[in-house]
């Protein structure tokens, strides 16, 4: 399977489970990394014990394309008679396999999460799974080989007006 983030990177990383199937454990360090008979880089693992399952990153794979765009930033007030500011932002994350080959891409991204009170986050009605804890939103596809798919989310900031707010 692919995992990106877009946000943070417009790569998609290709990821293997394994399991060590050996009497020995892994020793953590430095590995080779070869899909088929191509030597495709290197990486790192943790020791892993035996019988112990375990991910491995095989690197970017150019044939998944990522982007992300703010589609939306627009700036208001809100309340009805209190002075607040609001601010709604919008997202299109396009993901496309180039391959020839069925691809299943996991996305992630983020809502801001509010450490105060007076500063208020409300989700928009298209996001997928959510961790409400953290923010973190994860779409889980399908692709079809050549397909390109578009994920949409938004989501509103609404704080006092006259207050300093960071990382919007």
């Amino acid at each position: 399977m692919y995992e990106t983030t877009p946000k943070l990177s417009q790569f998609a990383y290709l990821k293997a489970a394994a399991t060590n199937n050996t009497a020995a454990p892994f020793l953590a360090g430095q590995v080779n990394i070869f899909v088929g008979p191509d030597f495709v880089g290197t990486g790192s693992i943790a020791t892993v014990a035996p019988t112990e399952p375990f991910d491995l990153f095989l690197g970017v794979d150019e044939g998944i394309r990522v982007k992300r765009e703010e589609v939306k930033d627009k700036t208001g007030k809100a309340g009805l008679f209190r002075n607040r500011q609001k601010k709604v932002f919008a997202y299109k994350i396009t993901i496309e396999n180039y391959k020839d080959k069925p691809a299943r891409v996991i996305v992630y991204d983020q809502l801001p999460i509010s450490a105060n009170d007076d500063i208020k986050v409300a989700a928009g009605e298209t996001l997928p799974a959510l961790d409400k804890d953290t923010g973190k939103l994860t779409w889980t596809l399908d692709l079809k080989p050549r397909e390109k798919r578009d994920l949409t989310f938004d989501f509103t900031v609404d704080w006092p007006e006259g207050k300093p707010v960071q990382g919007l």
